[in-house]
């Protein structure tokens, strides 16, 4: 029992303090909010700290800048037996496609959509957004061929994964 009256408490200080820091509104505004709590509420919760990226465990770290081009990855993964595929190699010879002068170590992380807390689907660009305000970054391209090297024990059939995220 204890603990539900510090709770409230709490809540009660927290609401008096926001009370006492908010900017004057206008009235249409402030019933802008009252006709629209759902609005509110997203509003509210934006101001959530997000998790941070350290909470998220680290699924594999990869070597970026092992191979210094493109043509350096397409003869290491022939190479190591690996076949590019249409797709990959539209990938690969898109000038977009950038490979780290320096060796850098990044860490993945993999995640379902219910992880980043959707709760039916979302599109990919909610997806990026959220994995951002948990402080994760998106993949460098370059990601991909490494990763394929590097991941030497890899399920010849699946599981697939398409990787975006990467720790700060």
């Amino acid at each position: 029992m204890k603990k539900q009256n510090t709770y409230d408490q709490q809540t009660a200080k927290f609401i008096a303090t926001v009370c006492q820091n908010m900017p004057e509104l206008p009235g249409d505004v402030m019933q802008g909010w009252i006709q629209n709590p759902k609005g509110l509420k997203k509003f509210l919760k934006g101001l959530c700290p997000p998790e941070t990226s350290s909470s998220f465990p680290v699924w594999k770290t990869v070597t970026l800048g092992i191979h210094k081009s493109v043509d350096e990855y397409r003869k290491a993964l022939e190479a190591n037996g690996f076949k590019i595929g249409n797709w990959g190699d539209d990938i690969l010879g898109k000038s977009a496609f950038t490979v780290s002068s320096e060796e850098t170590e990044v860490e993945l992380v993999k995640m379902t959509v219910a992880e980043l807390g959707f709760k039916d689907s979302a599109t990919r660009k909610d997806i990026y957004e959220r994995a951002i305000e948990f402080g994760l970054k998106l993949c460098p391209n370059e990601v991909g061929p490494a990763l394929r090297l590097q991941y030497t024990d890899q399920p010849i059939l699946g599981p697939f994964y398409f990787l975006k995220f990467l720790l700060n």
